[in-house]
């Protein structure tokens, strides 16, 4: 028992580690090279972790949940509102319909 929690603690150091230098690192590239695919790339995996943070699938974006739940949720609706008026039907354009089945959530 104490031998998985140490190597729990290792990984989730190694992972901090490497979300840290992910963040620096995306904004670096999103300042020197914003709208490439290098930083679409690094946008997509902090939205993916900020997803599985939630509970979400790790491998679904925020945007396609919201786009999924836009109709039965009011947040939901309200946010993708909020996107549109950035991004027309960003929502409904980031659906991901083979996603969602690792959500800890219903």
């Amino acid at each position: 028992m104490i031998k998985k929690r140490i190597i729990a603690i290792l990984l989730w150091f190694a992972a901090s580690i490497a979300a840290l230098a992910s963040i620096i690192g995306g904004l670096i590239v999103a300042i020197a090279l914003p709208g490439s695919r290098y930083a679409r790339n690094l946008l997509v995996a902090h939205d993916q972790a900020g997803n599985a943070l939630l509970g979400g699938d790790p491998d679904e974006t925020i945007s396609s949940v919201l786009g999924k739940r836009q109709h039965t949720c009011a947040f939901c609706s309200w946010l993708c509102q909020l996107l549109h008026r950035i991004d027309p039907r960003h929502c409904k354009n980031s659906i991901e319909a083979d996603e969602g089945k690792d959500s800890l959530l219903d």
